[in-house]
């Protein structure tokens, strides 16, 4: 236990409603409800969007794809702005200033948009060819 700060209660904190209070109340711009990152490989999360969020420049990743999977978002980039609803995707490149946010104001709606964000093409990484023939031609060319 931290000196002096008590405890988080980890359950209220996970719990839909309580994620929703804190949202509205603007405390929060984005819950990150999970993620998996592969080694060299690509990433996916899923998170609650509560507020603008910055895609800015990935440190990681090269390009993105995010996934409506509750409510709707808009998602904005060069000027454009796109309504992403549920099971609808977009795709960008992380080289570019972008931004996510949710459709609704977040007074009015009950919960925050959940969407899914598949990150892809690892920076610094080349796919690894696993065909041997394949792999010594490459080496051969480069």
């Amino acid at each position: 236990m931290r000196k002096g700060i008590p405890k988080d209660n980890q359950k209220l904190l996970q719990s839909e409603p309580e994620r929703a209070r804190l949202a509205k109340l603007g405390l929060v711009s984005m819950f990150e409800a999970y993620a998996v990152t592969m080694p060299y490989g690509p990433s996916i999360s899923y998170a609650e969007i509560c507020d603008v969020v910055s895609l800015g420049r990935h440190e990681t990743y090269r390009t993105c794809i995010l996934v409506g999977l509750r409510g709707e978002t808009v998602f904005r980039m060069d000027g454009v702005a796109v309504r992403i609803g549920e099971w609808e995707s977009v795709g960008f490149d992380t080289e570019r200033e972008a931004t996510l946010e949710p459709a609704i104001p977040r007074e009015s709606s009950s919960f925050p948009p959940l969407v899914l964000f598949v990150m892809g093409n690892r920076r610094g990484h080349v796919p690894i060819e696993f065909n041997e023939t394949k792999r010594k031609r490459i080496r051969r060319l480069g």
